[in-house]
């Protein structure tokens, strides 16, 4: 008798799993790819991303390995951004991916590495020169002391101007037809009695900013544009350049001049402004 019921509860059990196999590889199989691009695109197609898949037809949905496959998506492709991988039960997946941008050329010593802003080399270019359309040249702090292939990112301290002049609107086309080329340093600073990191922008119009340190960032940058939107403002105004000594500001003086941007020693607690800024004149 309970040889019986044995035989009867592993009849049950296997076809409780012979049904779960089977509907494993017919309903939840998986029948579909889609690609759901979440910018627009120039260096990607549909067809590349689904050419480097690496989901598997007709196995369940739910036993594929979706890491494995944005890693293997992000290898194939520099210029692909995996947002992620969605299941759509019963037997669907949408890949949602976005194409990275074009936003800093490192200098290596026999080629630029065209970058994105987490400096992804997304391509790689003999020659190089900065123009108001392509992307803005980045002068590490460290010269690069190896090579990089596409898909790889370089070592080093990754520069914050992009994020956050695109954090109050200011995007890639607007930011690239502005900075001509932005330098990594160290400067002592006399006002914080330190050694703090230094951003210097060359802009095209002609003028420099110097980011003194990357904290309040955001709101340096803001400060930046206000000042440079109203720049020719100042012609007329007194400079004070010395001890006692002041020059009346000209457009000349403007044209050429540096804006640097700091933090206050002390925030003013009336305004709310954690920073401020000076002019000063380049021989």
């Amino acid at each position: 008798m309970k040889k019986k019921k044995w035989i009867i509860i592993s009849s049950v059990v296997g076809g409780v799993i012979g049904l779960f196999v089977l509907l494993s590889f017919t309903l939840f199989g998986l029948h579909s790819i889609e690609v759901d691009f979440r910018t627009s695109t120039q260096n990607l197609s549909e067809t590349q991303v689904l050419e480097s898949v690496s989901l598997k037809k007709n196995c369940p949905v739910y036993f594929q390995s979706k890491k494995k496959c944005i890693k293997k998506i992000e290898e194939a492709l520099p210029y692909a951004d995996v947002v992620n991988i969605e299941t759509v039960f019963p037997s669907k997946m949408i890949i949602h991916i976005a194409e990275r941008v074009e936003v800093y050329a490192v200098e290596g010593e026999d080629e630029t590495y065209i970058c994105d802003d987490e400096l992804r080399v997304l391509r790689k270019e003999e020659e190089f020169t900065s123009t108001p359309q392509n992307a803005m040249l980045l002068n590490m702090e460290e010269e690069l002391t190896k090579k990089y292939e596409e898909g790889e990112y370089i070592e080093g301290k990754v520069p914050s101007i992009y994020q956050n002049f695109y954090s109050i609107n200011r995007g890639i086309g607007e930011q690239k037809e502005l900075i001509e080329s932005i330098t990594q340093s160290k400067e002592y600073d006399g006002d914080l009695k330190e050694y703090v990191g230094v951003l210097t922008l060359n802009l095209f119009s002609g003028q420099k900013v110097k980011f003194y340190d990357e904290t309040f960032m955001k709101e340096k940058v803001k400060l930046f544009i206000d000042v440079y939107s109203q720049l020719f403002n100042y012609i007329g105004m007194s400079l004070k350049v010395g001890e006692g000594q002041y020059v009346q500001l000209t457009e000349e003086d403007l044209k050429n001049c540096t804006i640097v941007v700091k933090n206050r020693l002390l925030p003013d607690q009336n305004s709310g402004q954690n920073c401020y800024f000076d002019i000063l004149l380049n021989e």
